[in-house]
C-alpha cells in the first residue's frame, strides 16, 4: 500500500466568459462544474 499526498484545494471563480466570445456556450464550463456538485468556495 502506498501513501498518497492529499489533493490540493482549488477554487472555482464564476466569471462571465462568454462576453465577446465568437461561439455560444462559452459560459457553460463553470456552470457545469457547479451542477456536477462542487461545493462553493
Amino acid at each position: 500500500m502506498t501513501d498518497t499526498p492529499p489533493a490540493p484545494a482549488i477554487s472555482l471563480i464564476g466569471a462571465p466568459t462568454d462576453i465577446g466570445a465568437g461561439a455560444r456556450g462559452a459560459s457553460m464550463g463553470p456552470e457545469a462544474l457547479r451542477v456536477a456538485g462542487l461545493q462553493a468556495a
